[in-house]
């Protein structure tokens, strides 16, 4: 049963009713402890000072006030009644009460900027582990919600060496992803241990670079001490610019790396990264080599949506740097990938020739063939214009003709036909074009094969 009245749900207060209130109280120590309680509480949620001091005045039980303080001030915090909370503070005997209480209330003051409460529950704290401690969670929290002068503030006050590195870390990233450079700078100086502070400017560096920020990822780089950790971070920061297109940081972190191959590894990985986002300022400036086309899907596909727009420029480039054969193998690859416009460019460069058209993979596969898999009748004619053979053969000896009746593409398999394409050969099994249709259930190409007397 509630002791103190309630009028329309909100609590009277005032000191003159408090003491009659308590002067017509003539229970026991009991009653008046939970008087005492509810009346602490409902007068901290109204914000009345006066109703506080006088009910903790007349608290007789010390430990049951220091737990009800301790309860109100969580109350307090809550309702940023700071002047209540900082008396219900200084209320609790106990010392390890009221370093528990602090403790529990400071990160609200830490997360709404409230820098003189946050600087009295901190000087309030007596044991210094718990002080830390306090002044590590409180700082976190305080750089969560962008409170920064706190955050500087609190890191400052962590007496241990190894939790005061430690204090940095987080809110250094926190900072880093706000964009709040200075901030972060303060943090990374202010960690004492090399290894931390190797560490405490990898993520930082990261989203600096992320935001094109080259002063500021300079100096994080140049922080790092050991060559093994700037390296790492120069690697994790460069994929970052590079996928924002921040050119001049690339270039400043590629040429921090300690070594030639790590330099080009580095390359590859931008070239890769800037690609997937159509960066073509920053793959002009990185540059393809030859083998990045075959080894990573991305960087080809680049150059086809690229091929596709007219921008050639860097393809140029990277074939001048190629053996015909590889362009055919490139051919190829883009033929079996579908990459239809890319095919046509590469077609229509001058260093591929009849002479090279026809070198097949390791399937005995040409161009041509591959075209006629995918069904890409415009393909297949510029092949032929090119100089591919309608006779070769692959492995299996499917010429490219029996391959688009076994695939059922009836424009492709017409195209090959006008062009001179045999519908007699026989596979190596034995199966003319008309009989491998049959066999696959094609019946548009057999009707095809029919109409032009092949079958």
């Amino acid at each position: 049963m509630n002791l103190i009245p309630d009028v329309n749900g909100t609590a009277i207060f005032g000191i003159v009713w408090a003491v009659r209130a308590h002067r017509r109280l003539r229970s026991g120590q009991e009653e008046r402890t939970q008087f005492c309680t509810e009346m602490i509480q409902l007068a901290v949620k109204s914000g009345q000072l006066e109703a506080v001091k006088f009910a903790v005045r007349i608290f007789a039980d010390e430990t049951n006030k220091d737990q009800c303080c301790m309860e109100a001030a969580k109350t307090a915090a809550i309702k940023d009644e700071w002047r209540v909370l900082k008396f219900l503070v200084q209320s609790i005997a106990d010392e390890t009460n009221r370093d528990q209480c602090c403790m529990e209330v400071v990160e609200s003051a830490a997360c709404i900027g409230e820098w003189e409460v946050v600087t009295f529950l901190v000087q309030t704290v007596a044991d210094e582990t718990k002080r830390d401690q306090c002044c590590m969670e409180a700082a976190e929290s305080a750089a969560s919600k962008g409170q920064w002068e706190v955050v500087a503030f609190l890191v400052q006050r962590v007496t241990d060496e190894t939790k005061r590195d430690q204090c940095c870390m987080e809110p250094a990233t926190y900072a880093a992803s706000k964009g709040q450079w200075e901030v972060v700078k303060l943090l990374v100086q202010t960690v004492a241990d090399q290894s931390n502070r190797d560490q405490c400017c990898m993520e930082p560096a990261k989203l600096a670079a992320f935001k094109g920020q080259l002063e500021v990822v300079k100096l994080l780089v140049q922080t790092v001490s050991d060559q093994k950790n700037r390296d790492q971070c120069c690697i994790q920061a460069a994929t970052s610019a590079a996928y924002n297109g921040h050119l001049e940081v690339i270039k400043f972190l590629i040429s921090c790396l300690s070594s030639p191959d790590q330099r080009a590894n580095l390359r590859f990985r931008c070239a890769v990264t800037a690609c997937s986002r159509l960066r073509d300022d920053v793959v002009a400036f990185l540059g393809l080599k030859p083998n990045w086309l075959f080894q990573s899907s991305t960087i080809l596909s680049f150059t086809a949506a690229m091929a596709i727009e007219g921008k050639n420029s860097v393809l140029t480039d990277t074939l001048s740097r190629m053996q015909p054969a590889h362009i055919t193998q490139l051919l190829r690859l883009s033929i079996s990938q579908r990459h239809v416009a890319l095919a046509v460019t590469l077609i229509n460069d001058e260093r591929v020739s009849a002479e090279h058209v026809d070198l097949p993979d390791s399937t005995g596969a040409t161009a041509l063939m591959l075209a006629a898999d995918a069904g890409h009748h415009e393909l297949i004619e510029k092949l032929i214009d090119l100089g591919a053979s309608v006779r070769a053969e692959d492995s299996q000896g499917r010429t490219a003709l029996s391959r688009a009746c076994e695939a059922g593409h009836v424009r492709a398999a017409k195209a090959l036909m006008d062009r001179g394409a045999d519908a007699s050969h026989r596979d190596g099994r034995g199966l003319t074009c008309a009989q491998v249709a049959q066999r696959f259930e094609q019946r548009q190409v057999l009707r095809l094969l029919d109409a032009g007397g092949a079958r």
